[in-house]
């Protein structure tokens, strides 16, 4: 049987379509008689292709999404002509979309829960977690300033394109009310949050330092609305003399204040 390749969705278009097609109409699934074998709108996977996708994945109990995966797969599979294998094996492999971020607090706030659900991001202290349902339902939360702020939309959208587009498995400690007033880092404000594990490792553990290293430049290089001002690391593992130390966007010395390295030994201020 030929192995599955990749995934086939409604607006995409390739060799390994028609394939399916193909297949498709040798088993005589419903509506696949209608499914466009012309030259010119053969290759494209319209409205007519996901109809008959989920009519199959309905007739088979799978999940009706009208998207073309691996278990869809091994039930056409079977069914393709020698033409249709060709088609398949010669089709291009298309990169996936990236993720969108969402660019609202709100939106930001539902994604990294939804993130935290999948183990991809987790609250390492245990008081996030209330803030993000607050910011999810449109409502501010309690500052040390001694009043309701709004968290700033950059403050999420860093972590979620951290874990969506960069890759990292990110935690925290600390989102806004962590902070006393008098921080100069913006915690208390909502513009500011504090990184404590990549990939499930404690930045205080010095196998955390290559993992360190990359989130870091990945942060220097981010697109400018996700680009912290603020962003200190004071080391690894306690160790004042270790080789990975603050990594500070220029022009951000004005917001440090007189905090040393050593108070971010374990974790990754990240600072709007």
């Amino acid at each position: 049987m030929t192995p599955f390749r990749q995934i086939i969705r409604q607006g995409q278009s390739g060799s390994d379509v028609v394939a399916v097609k193909r297949a498709m109409q040798r088993m005589n699934v419903p509506g696949s008689g209608a499914l466009n074998l012309s030259l010119r709108r053969r290759k494209f996977a319209g409205a007519s292709f996901t109809k008959c996708v989920k009519t199959l994945q309905r007739g088979h109990k799978l999940h009706q999404d009208g998207i073309y995966g691996k278990k869809t797969h091994e039930l056409v599979a079977p069914h393709f002509d020698a033409y249709g294998r060709l088609l398949y094996r010669r089709a291009k492999i298309r990169k996936p979309p990236t993720p969108s971020v969402p660019t609202t607090a709100a939106g930001a706030a539902k994604r990294l829960l939804e993130l935290q659900k999948s183990g991809k991001y987790h609250d390492d202290r245990g008081t996030t977690i209330a803030q993000l349902v607050a910011t999810a339902a449109g409502k501010s939360v309690w500052s040390p300033l001694g009043h309701n702020v709004a968290i700033d939309e950059r403050t999420l959208e860093v972590l979620c394109w951290l874990i969506e587009v960069k890759g990292f498995k990110v935690g925290t400690f600390a989102l806004c009310t962590d902070h006393g007033p008098d921080s100069p880092h913006g915690h208390a404000g909502g513009f500011a949050v504090d990184i404590s594990s990549v990939d499930g490792i404690s930045i205080l553990s010095s196998a955390s330092k290559p993992k360190v290293v990359a989130l870091l430049k990945a942060l220097h290089a981010a697109p400018t609305r996700v680009r912290p001002r603020q962003l200190i690391s004071g080391g690894i593992a306690n160790r004042r003399d270790a080789d990975c130390s603050a990594l500070c966007v220029p022009g951000a010395d004005a917001y440090y204040g007189a905090t040393t390295m050593m108070q971010h030994c374990n974790h990754i201020h990240v600072g709007f």
